[in-house]
């Protein structure tokens, strides 16, 4: 969703760490307590996180930029397969990042994902309702030493998966992660699960821990903000990952 004259005078697009779901539309207060979207954004722009004597970014100013500096982690610190932190530039918990999409325009054709819409009411109040885009599950839920890519292609409503092995949970052998980054192409699927373990598999895929891969763990929840997802499936697409074709669906 782009964003409209009016709103970029108070909004910078980019992706954002950490917004999370209890805060309204634009110029849209709740109550008292409600700092409203615009507060909440510039808040994020302006802070850095910090762990381990070293400081992260909140904000990236693009998909792109925020695309670059996730393999950038694979590439620059290959060393840290088998670490609980690492020097990462998006997370110092390995590699990972569950990336969400807000679309507050309604009756713009992502508005609605599946059954849920993106702006809902909750006891009379406008809520934001954010939906999983893309996310590496590495360093995250349990799950580490491997890139594990999910993508929910919203055209197609499917969910695509590349990961660097195939090998069940307990038995995989990881690939090292300066051999990941050189894989090329990485062919995705539509016909396996994101998630290792056996849970529902269905579009749109959602985090299986959000306690874990947020604020409580990995702290690696991000919300794209002025942004199609187009943006997003071409730059990964740029970075070698090759949507399969649609089947036919009987």
């Amino acid at each position: 969703m782009r964003l409209n004259e009016e709103e970029l005078k108070h909004i910078a697009p980019g992706v954002y760490r950490g917004l999370g779901r209890s805060l309204g539309p634009p110029f849209h207060i709740n109550d008292k307590h409600d700092e409203g979207l615009v507060a909440a954004l510039a808040k994020i722009r302006k802070s850095e996180w910090e762990a381990h004597g070293k400081k992260y970014p909140n904000y990236v100013s693009s998909p792109s930029e925020f695309l670059d500096m996730w393999i950038a982690g694979y590439k620059e610190f290959p060393k840290t397969s088998d670490q609980y932190f690492d020097g990462g530039h998006l997370s110092p918990k390995d590699k990972g990042f569950e990336l969400y999409y807000v679309n507050w325009r309604e009756g713009h054709s992502h508005n609605v994902i599946a059954r849920t819409n993106m702006v809902y009411e909750a006891r009379e109040l406008k809520r934001l309702q954010p939906v999983m885009l893309a996310s590496d599950i590495n360093g995250m839920n349990d799950q580490k030493g491997y890139m594990n890519v999910g993508i929910n292609d919203f055209e197609s409503k499917r969910v695509l998966v590349w990961r660097s092995n195939d090998e069940s949970f307990y038995d995989r052998k990881n690939v090292p992660y300066d051999v990941v980054v050189k894989i090329n192409p990485k062919v995705m699927h539509d016909d396996i699960k994101f998630y290792v373990w056996d849970i529902p598999d269905h579009f749109p895929f959602e985090s299986p821990n959000l306690l874990k891969s947020g604020r409580g763990g990995a702290n690696s929840h991000w919300t794209l903000v002025g942004f199609e997802p187009q943006e997003v499936y071409a730059k990964f697409q740029q970075m070698g990952f090759v949507f399969p074709p649609v089947r036919n669906k009987r």
